[in-house]
């Protein structure tokens, strides 16, 4: 999460405090990435019934969660929440994962002009492949706390693990 906060200040000194406006659904996440030719795709051995049960299964208990962390300042002790907030909506012909971010850093440094549920920070579709496989397409952010998160749907769509991320620093 401090990864996260130090990323957006990082962005502000770069931009000249200017901040590029901020994706305000999936689907505008999902082209500045396709854009860009960033995204991290690949079949798993799993049946596409099976990566939309895990998926379903595991995000509420793992990615629904509020972390709050505390930073030492010169002028003294910080703490702040981040609020992680995914959506799943499962179709008959895909599995469509959302995780946006949220807090009250972020919402200032983009001037309120976030989704309601936060910044998206990874979108991951996945569909139906070849018998007892599915293809998974990721999009994220670079956080450390989102490659965690990635990395952890990584293993529950391939089977390895149902682990939860850990997001404390």
């Amino acid at each position: 999460m401090r990864y996260i906060m130090s990323l957006l200040i990082l962005m502000v000194m770069m931009t000249g405090c200017f901040v590029p406006p901020a994706p305000q659904t999936a689907d505008e996440f999902r082209n500045e990435f396709i854009k860009a030719g960033v995204k991290d795709s690949f079949v798993v051995d799993q049946s596409f019934k099976k990566v939309t049960d895990v998926i379903e299964k595991n995000t509420p208990k793992c990615l629904q969660v509020a972390v709050v962390s505390k930073e030492q300042r010169g002028y003294g002790e910080v703490s702040f929440q981040v609020n992680y907030n995914p959506t799943v909506i499962p179709s008959k012909g895909s599995t469509e994962l959302y995780l946006q971010i949220n807090s009250a850093s972020m919402r200032q440094l983009y001037d309120n002009k976030l989704p309601e549920k936060g910044m998206y920070a990874l979108v991951v579709d996945a569909t139906p492949e070849a018998k007892g496989k599915s293809r998974i397409d990721m999009y994220k952010m670079g956080s450390q706390d989102v490659l965690k998160i990635a990395n952890a749907v990584k293993n529950w769509v391939t089977g390895k693990s149902n682990s939860c991320p850990d997001l404390a620093d």
